[in-house]
């Protein structure tokens, strides 16, 4: 959430007369969804991942026996089962069942899409992001949002992009950055930064870097 971050920074520094204030010349955001995320990608990827992830889960859970966790572990309840002799064979059963149990928990704790989820409590709140993108075009800073475009898909497919985009997207402000490595949006959003991943990773710095130097030179010749 960095881009969030960085644009509720700048209010709180316009607020406080922050003397570095002045000195911001604009913000570059990759994929931040000001505006939300876009909805198909709750119901094509992010639902979809995290069910799978819980499945996982909760077939772990069946083969655990009581006494394989501490009591006092958190990380995973583990339903009541009546006593039972474990076996030999039993006990490797068991043993096997609790790390895949554990491969399950570490993967969901991990896994970038849960990851997101934590903080995605932000971007339901629709008054609030439009209320962010005012303010941001009233402090009058460089604004720009790099959002990624999947390309690998069926045509005749809507654009797919991780981020809720506006309407009407100003030249210079909301910059596409394609990727045609990536299987989905969500995949796409977090290898942005990842050239293995993203083959559009040169052209995305390169862009970044003009923007950059126009912001600089605007800035100097304001100052002369």
């Amino acid at each position: 959430m960095g881009g969030i971050i960085a644009a509720d920074s700048l209010f709180a520094m316009a607020s406080d007369n922050d003397p570095l204030h002045p000195s911001i010349l604009g913000i570059i955001a990759y994929d931040t969804p000001y505006l939300g995320l876009n909805p198909p990608v709750y119901h094509r990827t992010i639902s979809t991942r995290v069910q799978g992830i819980m499945s996982a889960i909760n077939t772990a859970r069946e083969w655990v026996p009581t006494g394989l966790f501490t009591s006092n572990s958190k990380a995973l309840t583990v339903a009541n089962q009546p006593k039972k002799t474990w076996g030999w064979g039993s006990k490797l059963a068991a043993v096997s069942a609790g790390v895949a149990a554990v491969g399950a928990l570490g993967y969901f704790a991990k896994d970038p899409v849960v990851n997101h989820l934590q903080f995605v409590s932000v971007l339901y709140k629709a008054d609030d992001l439009s209320k962010r993108m005012t303010r941001l075009a009233d402090l009058e800073v460089g604004f720009v949002v790099f959002y990624t475009v999947v390309t690998q898909h069926e045509e005749g497919d809507e654009e797919r992009t991780f981020c809720l985009l506006p309407r009407e997207r100003e030249q210079g402000i909301w910059m596409r950055q394609e990727n045609g490595v990536a299987k989905d949006e969500v995949e796409a959003h977090c290898t942005m930064f990842l050239e293995a991943y993203n083959d559009h990773y040169q052209d995305m710095c390169k862009q970044s870097l003009a923007i950059i130097k126009e912001w600089i030179v605007r800035a100097e010749k304001v100052m002369e």
